[in-house]
């Protein structure tokens, strides 16, 4: 059998290669990037088999098993710690808090010569030795001796005893050294030993020999007591419990040390034997099921049963307290035989069942419990898919038990609230976008019986339940495409199936919305894709809008690739080479064909099971090994083998059968057994592309020209940035600003080259403002080591704007004309009345027009309208500008036009209409003001692009702030759509009503203009690219959300300079009611034309 070719080679299998073109390919095969590896956070999940599964290392610290792993949680915090070391499963530990030492043994891995035992410190969780001797699974290890000595046995044929010097100080710390046991002896040759339980401390003996330190051990049928001498450990004495006339249970479950030296037992019916010596004396059968726990109280015996029931046997009268009613307990459908637990004091009382690990404060007495707190759940068999949310901090597991669980990576805690039980046992699992913080997503769950079940995420309830397979094939994997959140393009959903076929579906909402659906109208059946002549292991959906092309891999290695809509199969891979698949699961393919090492060729072809799972924001894949249970970091794309060897997770203890990544946690979660590994970054070290975009980061490595390589679905490109440099604009400097370099407009006398308006750093805001200019680190000290030198060559922009006020000094006609030439900047309220949306409101009679209140040109900031935000009347064209101003243009007005128009039309600011403060006069006032605007519209503006301009808004346009304009009628009721809002006014009579909703976003703030009779709510939602219309469709994030702007104008009569009649804030739901009280007319205001500034908060 000869060596396959490295091209094309994915372990012992073939697949064809089909490179990207653009001429990128040299680079990325010579290129080795370092690795950034994430550390071990949190694991979900327990090894319920372990012996005993928990244990306490102190008050607040519980030690369980978890694959390769000794878990250390605090109960206090839930945090948890780890201690590394284990080549294979652990079956059992134990603990000593005399010697602040936990002992672990594991089984013997296949090529393993021995089972090893782990010694380590339990206030550091740090491995301080390796026991090793024995040939076989270790079943029991335990302390005795205060913690001195350390007892192991195997599971081999004759069950060997081993006893080890683990103290840290004492007698026995000379012979530690030596690597050997010192004793070694049978525990019990006829069944296997499940448990080991030291004897507490007696008092000395009267003839002054010192006290004999007595453990126990128990299994199968059997209980052997234990005599050691401390002066002698080595001389072992052992003797068989006699359990009666009626002979012993089937297997000792559990035991316990009473007072006096006095002996517990539970079997596997119920049974509860109490001995005296080595003679069992009186049994007692409460119930029948077996004994997980016994804890021996002051006067009474604790006992608990695998079926979740606590009997207080005290005297005789039983009191029995079940678990499942106390708050706190876990679902009953989710529940599952308890198998062990651990007390600490007679105060705290772990349980754990196969699926959860409980916490019972016992506070001395069984009676008292009340309340349950679960610390860990996971499912009774093995988990078989995980899937992380797109747009929220969760990830949903499946296993064959039939239980789907969600957990919360933010918080790393289960949400048994999104936790449910699926028809049959789970083998495939896929959740679909959503808007963020909206729980409308779609959960398709696939079962081994080929039963396809599709729930709402925010009811759980079935809109799709069918099986897909007429022989019952097992389902493997499903994938959804891309969410578009505005309905444009449809959802789809592929299944693939055991037997090779691929099932689609399309959606017809995007989203769970509504409370009730039907199967036929919410999602239907298409087509199935056929070609595939092996189980289906990967399908992967193009990153486009809409989705079009699906790559699917099979068993053998197989890929294929389908257009779905069209329900038919590409003729070639080449026809997909320069799709963007994002993120990359595949397990073969020409960008992680470096992940494999070439093997011999089999027949038939068979890929080896290893995941695979991209990390879009560190430019890596995760790929899990197949043969040594663990995963592998390799820098994406990976075209060859690099050099360097891949960074290694360790910790589970079989292989991994899903992996999945929380963009929203940025943390790496592996599925194995039963329990959920997460990995989580806790910083970055790269340039990061923009939620949004379907730009990559190809090469982090800047050229000689500074730029950066970009991955876009149309090839590879090059970003002119340096590296290191963030890709929204800064705020230039004032050094930068005075550079000669940089282009200039016509300039004012006395000021620099290369300075202008347009350019003058903002003034320094008051401490009571409530917006805070967002400035980067970067532009913020330079701000501060330039100021003094900006104030000293700048002019004071009060002393230029005083030459434009009515009755000041006149300028030269030399400044006028330089004036002229510079385009003015708008006021704040001026740029947003610039783009707002003019909304005509049929009232009966005569339609009612409001034209824009202000036509001023477009300033740098502006930008066009997104789509679905269209203008709904046009205003009327504005007054051709002029070169005078003040009375000489007022005394030349068009007919029709008052002085307010003319002064909004020619783009000059008003600076009459302020109102001075006390003590100062007019003139500073007014240029007090003006200042003010001009410093809160730059601080808008800076803000909005440091929080837009990433690389999805540099390719889908610039958000801004939207507004849109509503005329409330008089003597009437009526409802509009204004932009994103939904407006509703009424008037009845001594008030008027306001209701507005900002549907899918929330609102911030309500501002009331009693000069304009205008009340302006701002708020913030979703914008146009988000729901998929500009950036190639990924789903929103928080940072891609668009502020909005809603100006209701009242009708005259009613009064705003008072506060409201009523006021009802529902800003988190988008919602707010204001009512206001009806009063003078408003028409005095007008005509002393005073400004839209002089606004107050509701």
């Amino acid at each position: 059998m000869a060596i396959a070719r490295p091209l094309g080679t994915f372990g012992p299998v073939r697949a064809p290669i089909f490179a990207p073109s653009g001429g990128c390919v040299a680079q990325f095969t010579a290129e080795d990037r370092p690795v950034d590896s994430p550390t071990l956070a949190y694991v979900h999940g327990f090894h319920a088999a372990a012996r005993p599964p928990a244990v306490f290392l102190g008050e607040s610290i519980v030690a369980f098993a978890a694959g390769r792993l000794i878990v250390g949680l605090d109960l206090s915090s839930g945090s948890q710690r780890f201690a590394y070391g284990h080549t294979d499963a652990i079956t059992c530990l134990a603990s000593s808090v005399e010697q602040g030492l936990g002992a672990s043994g594991q089984i013997k891995g296949p090529r393993a010569k021995f089972a090893e035992v782990l010694v380590w410190r339990t206030d550091t969780m740090q491995v301080c030795g390796t026991l090793i001797f024995h040939q076989a699974d270790i079943e029991a290890v335990g302390f005795t001796h205060g913690g001195e000595v350390l007892v192991t046995i195997a599971s081999d044929r004759d069950h060997t005893m081993a006893l080890w010097a683990v103290a840290r100080e004492g007698r026995f710390r000379l012979r530690k050294s030596e690597g050997a046991p010192i004793a070694v002896c049978s525990a019990y040759k006829s069944g296997s030993v499940t448990g080991f339980l030291p004897a507490p401390h007696f008092a000395a003996p009267s003839d002054g020999r010192p006290a004999a330190a007595h453990f126990a051990t128990f299994g199968a049928g059997h209980v052997k007591f234990w005599r050691s001498e401390r002066l002698n450990p080595a001389a072992l004495e052992g003797r068989r419990g006699a359990f009666g006339a009626d002979g012993p249970p089937k297997a000792v479950c559990a035991a316990a040390w009473a007072t006096g030296g006095r002996f517990v037992a539970g079997g596997n019916n119920g049974e509860v034997y109490f001995f005296e010596g080595t003679q069992a004396i009186r049994c007692i059968q409460n119930q029948r099921f077996p004994v997980a726990l016994l804890l021996p109280l002051r006067d009474a015996l604790l006992a608990v049963y695998s079926h979740g029931l606590c009997s207080m046997l005290q005297g005789d009268r039983i009191i029995d307290v079940d678990i499942s009613s106390l708050a706190g307990a876990p679902e009953t459908k989710m529940q599952s035989a308890i198998v062990g637990g651990a007390s600490w004091h007679l105060s705290r009382l772990v349980l754990a069942s196969r699926t959860h690990l409980m916490l019972l404060d016992l506070a001395g007495n069984a009676e008292r419990i009340q309340s349950c707190l679960l610390l860990l759940a996971q499912p009774s068999r093995a988990l078989t898919a995980a899937c992380s949310h797109p747009n929220e901090s969760r990830v949903y597991t499946g296993s064959l038990d039939g239980g789907v669980r969600c957990y919360r990576t933010d918080v790393q805690r289960c949400a048994p609230g999104k936790s449910f039980r699926a028809p049959g046992a789970v083998t495939c699992l896929a959740v679909s976008g959503c808007a963020p913080g909206a729980s409308t997503s779609w959960l398709a769950v696939g079962c081994e019986d080929s039963t396809l079940s599709i729930v709402g995420e925010d009811q759980f309830q079935y809109i799709f339940r069918r099986c897909l397979s007429e022989n019952k094939s097992r389902l493997t994997c499903a994938r959804f495409s891309a969410c578009d959140v505005s309905g444009v393009h449809p959802l789809w959903l592929a299944v693939g199936a055991e037997d090779g076929f691929i099932y689609t579906f399309r959606f017809k909402e995007p989203n769970s919305s509504s409370t009730r659906h039907t199967g036929p109208e919410m999602v239907v059946k298409v087509a199935t894709l056929r070609g595939h002549v092996a189980p289906i292991c990967d399908l992967s959906f193009a990153d486009t809008l809409p989705a079009g092309l699906l790559l699917s891999v099979d068993a053998s290695g197989q890929p294929l690739a389908f257009d779905v809509p069209l329900a038919r199969r590409l003729p070639s891979l080449a026809a997909s080479r320069d799709v963007c698949f994002m993120p990359w699961t595949a397990p073969v393919g020409w960008p992680v064909q470096g992940c494999w090492t070439p093997a011999r060729v089999v027949e038939p072809p068979k890929l080896p099971p290893r995941r695979f799972c991209e990390v879009l924001s560190h430019s890596t894949i995760a790929v899990s090994d197949a043969f040594d249970p663990a995963v592998e970091l390799f820098p994406f794309p990976c075209p060859t083998a690099p050099t360097r060897a891949p960074a290694r997770l360790e910790g589970p203890a079989s292989l991994v059968v899903a992996l999945t990544h929380s963009k929203c946690s940025d943390c790496l979660l592996a599925a194995s057994d039963t329990a959920l590994f997460v990995w989580q970054w806790h910083h970055r070290t790269r340039l990061q592309p923009a939620e949004g975009s379907p730009w990559r980061v190809a090469d982090a490595v800047g050229d000689a020209a500074g730029g950066v390589l970009l991955e876009t679905p149309e090839g590879r490109r090059h970003h002119a940035m340096a590296l290191g440099q963030q890709l929204t604009p800064q705020p230039k400097t004032p050094k930068q600003r005075r550079s000669p370099s940089m282009p200039s407009c016509s300039r004012s006398p006395g000021r620099a080259v290369g300075e202008s308006l347009l350019q003058t750093p903002p003034p320094a805001r008051r401490p009571s403002a409530k917006r805070q200019l967002s400035w980067s680190p970067l532009s913020k000290v330079a701000w501060e080591e330039e100021e003094e030198d900006e104030a000293a060559l700048a002019p004071s922009r009060a002393e230029f704007w005083a030459g434009t006020n009515e009755g000041s000094v006149q300028m030269t006609e030399e400044r006028k004309s330089a004036v002229h030439e510079v385009a003015s900047l708008p006021l704040f309220g001026e740029q947003a009345e610039s783009e707002e949306v003019v909304v005509s409101i049929d009232t009966g009679n005569a339609p009612l027009e409001c034209t824009s209140e202000a036509n001023s040109p477009p300033s740098y900031a502006s930008a066009s309208i997104p789509a679905g935000h269209h203008k709904l009347e046009v205003a009327p064209p504005a007054v051709p500008r002029s070169t005078k101003i003040g009375a000489a243009w007022a005394a030349h007005l068009p007919p029709g036009h008052s002085r307010w128009d003319a002064d909004e039309a020619a783009g000059l600011r008003n600076r009459c209409i302020v109102t001075p403060k006390i003590g100062t006069t007019e003139t500073v006032a007014k240029n007090t003001q003006t200042i003010h605007a001009e410093t809160e519209f730059r601080a808008r503006t800076i803000h909005e692009r440091q929080r837009f301009d990433t690389v999805g808004m540099l390719m889908g346009g610039r958000g801004r702030q939207n507004a849109a304009i509503v005329v409330a009628p008089a003597g009437s009721c009526s409802e509009v759509a204004a932009g994103k809002f939904l407006v509703r006014c009424r008037d009845v009579g001594e008030r008027y009503e306001v209701e507005v909703r900002l549907p899918g976003g929330q609102l911030s703030r309500i501002l009331r203009n009693p000069l304009r009779r205008t009340l302006t709510f701002e708020g913030e939602a979703p914008s146009c690219w988000a729901r998929g219309g500009a950036a190639g469709g990924r789903r929103p994030t928080a940072s891609e959300l668009m502020e909005e702007r809603l100006i209701v104008r009242l009708p005259p009569n009613f009064d705003l300079t008072e506060p409201p009649a009523q006021v009802d804030r529902g800003f988190a739901e988008g919602r707010c009611f204001v009512a206001v009280h009806q009063g003078a007319g408003q028409h005095a205001w007008v005509e002393n034309n005073l400004s839209d500034d002089a606004t107050g908060g509701v």
